[in-house]
């Protein structure tokens, strides 16, 4: 594995910036994932507030801007380089704020997952703020690179669940010690230990988080033929997402597959984007 220093890209340059990797990376299949964005329970139902001219309470934010800002730019970059190999990625959070206001542990996850259910329902595809840009940028469906049939966006839930038997079972063919990747006796909690980044779970109590989301991401993606992921995720998520990529590297689950992160700290304030490079 090579980890390239740390670039710097200047926001209002990071389109065009984009728009030459993906021209650098041809033939490869790459695969541009952009516009990450969080759904929100509010009043017996979830919502994104993509459109909306001012936010509730509890909606940060800094994620909207960050939303908004690497949809826009990754659009404009693909319609720039016009390579038909290349396609948007879209992820949505729909597990941090989907919170119901129920005490019973066990009925507010049953609720949430219903309220969730509800969202994909009346939005199978993209919601209205990514169709707009992406119509305005001249991309259509071909464009963008859908979870499953019915359902094109990627879900932090759906990878963060997948990610769960994934990770049991490298653990159970004893793959982890190459991968420094422990876990206790009923596979409930599996984490990986790293000289240089430290220790990061990846399964707690039975369940995933944001570094198994990814890894799971990854693991997706490859099996799907992509080549190269270019991926904007915001600064907070930068540590899980080195662990994840490492991670699945150690394993060899995506054997020749390369990945960029790019990773925003505040789009309001203009700060520099940090390009990381992993070659897997």
């Amino acid at each position: 594995m090579t980890s390239p220093a740390a670039t710097k890209i200047e926001l209002p340059k990071l389109s065009e910036w984009l728009a030459q990797r993906i021209v650098d990376a041809e033939p490869s299949r790459v695969a541009v994932l952009a516009g990450h964005y969080a759904l929100f329970s509010a009043g017996g139902k979830t919502m994104d507030f993509l459109d909306a001219s001012s936010f509730p309470e509890g909606v940060p934010a800094d994620l909207m801007a960050f939303t908004k800002f690497t949809w826009y730019a990754a659009c404009q970059a693909l319609a720039s380089a016009c390579s038909p190999r290349t396609q948007l990625v879209a992820s949505v959070d729909d597990v941090q704020f989907v919170r119901p206001a129920v005490e019973d542990r066990h009925l507010r996850e049953q609720l949430a997952v219903a309220l969730v259910e509800q969202y994909y329902q009346a939005v199978p595809e993209l919601p209205h703020f990514h169709h707009v840009l992406l119509s305005q940028a001249g991309l259509d469906a071909d464009d963008v690179l859908p979870c499953m049939e019915n359902r094109w966006l990627f879900s932090e839930r759906w990878l963060r669940q997948r990610s769960v038997g994934h990770l049991r079972e490298h653990a159970m063919n004893g793959r982890h010690g190459l991968a420094h990747l422990h876990s206790d006796e009923t596979l409930s909690r599996i984490s990986v230990r790293d000289p240089e980044l430290g220790e990061f779970c990846m399964i707690e109590s039975g369940n995933g988080n944001c570094a198994s989301g990814y890894f799971e991401l990854i693991t997706e993606l490859r099996m799907r033929g992509v080549e190269l992921l270019i991926a904007m995720i915001p600064m907070r998520c930068l540590a899980q997402i080195t662990a994840a990529t490492v991670l699945a590297e150690r394993l060899g689950v995506a054997n020749g597959f390369r990945v960029v992160n790019v990773s925003l700290a505040d789009v309001e304030a203009e700060l520099p984007a940090q390009v990381s490079g992993v070659l897997i």
